[in-house]
Formats: structure tokens, C-alpha cells, sequence
């Protein structure tokens, strides 16, 4: 997705605030994704980039492989004033669940936050050369201003691919009872 994004919008390869969300789909068991027709394209961008992004893209038709994906009619959307965030995957490059922790902690401080997360699943990727690990995680108990900064910058490696990108999550409640087993 990635490469294909790059094709209609070269600059962002050299925006640092880029990142795109997974898309959601089913697998068809042969490794390939089915979307339905509310599947969306999510990319995280500069405000002052999002509209020669929305020219772009509108209405461009990104090849994946052998596959077409037409893009549809974007819309720009603000950043989330809620807490807890929560990312799909996060890479540090530490595989250990212990060195990953650690590490979210000292990026964390790095960026003068303070909060409270939770490690989920470990999730595997492909980055183009290699096959990476990564870790759900859960961002709580986060200021506004924080809240705001995380996901403006994300944390860790391979935005590009999705990682590190946090979204707001309801309730933290259902993951706390996973924790306490």
C-alpha cells in the first residue's frame, strides 16, 4: 500500500509526521485481503499537507500487486481530544516483551510523556526486508495535550507500514481483565 501511495504522492517517503492505518478486511485464505465497499484508507499527514494529499488521491486508482484499489473522495479528520489511545502494532525493534517495555517507557519520556500502558498481543510484519515483532499497545491516563502529541508523532519505528500510529480506544476495562488473569 505503501509504494502504491507513493506513486500518486512522492513526498511523503520525506514526511516524517506520514503514516497510513491498516485497512480493515478478511482474508480469503490465500493471503490476499477482501474489502467491503466501507473499507477506508486512512493516512496520518501534516494539517498543511492534507489538502494536496485530498487532490492526490481522490478518485486515483492504487495498484497492489496484480490488484486495483480505487480511492475514493477523502475528507480530512482532527486528531482525537480522547484517552486511552490505542496502536495495532508498535516496533521498537526489541522482540522481548521486557526490552519492548522498557523501551516504549524511555521513548515515551523522550517526548516528556507520562502515562500508563498496557502490552498486548505480539503482532509480526513484514517491513519490505525482513519479518519485525511488534506489540499492541494501550496508552491510558493521558493529558489532552499528550494525548494530542502521540498521535501526532507516534511512537517507535515503521509509521509508514502502520506501526505506531494510535487511534482512541473506548475503555480500557476489557483489556484490564485480560491483564489480571
Amino acid at each position: 500500500m505503501w509504494q502504491a501511495l507513493r506513486e500518486h504522492v512522492p513526498w511523503l517517503e520525506d514526511e516524517p509526521l506520514a503514516g497510513i492505518h491498516a485497512i480493515q478486511g478478511a482474508d480469503d485464505g490465500a493471503g490476499a485481503l477482501i474489502l467491503g465497499h466501507r473499507a477506508k484508507l486512512v493516512v496520518r499527514c501534516p494539517v498543511r499537507r492534507v489538502d494536496q494529499l485530498l487532490s492526490a488521491l481522490s478518485g486515483k486508482t492504487l495498484m497492489l500487486g496484480e490488484h486495483s484499489l480505487v480511492v475514493g473522495a477523502g475528507k480530512s479528520r482532527a486528531l482525537s481530544t480522547y484517552s486511552p489511545l490505542y496502536a495495532h502494532c508498535v516496533v521498537t525493534g526489541d522482540e522481548d516483551e521486557a526490552k519492548f517495555a522498557r523501551e516504549v517507557l524511555r521513548l515515551l519520556r523522550d517526548m516528556d510523556i507520562e502515562c500508563r500502558f498496557i502490552c498486548g498481543r505480539p503482532q509480526l510484519l513484514y517491513d519490505g526486508t525482513q519479518q519485525v515483532r511488534g506489540y499492541s499497545l494501550l496508552l491510558h491516563n493521558l493529558p489532552l495535550a499528550q494525548a494530542i502529541a502521540v498521535q501526532q508523532h507516534g511512537i517507535g519505528l515503521h509509521r509508514k507500514l502502520g506501526c505506531g500510529l494510535f487511534i482512541p480506544h473506548k475503555s480500557i476495562v476489557a483489556v484490564g481483565s485480560v491483564e489480571s488473569v
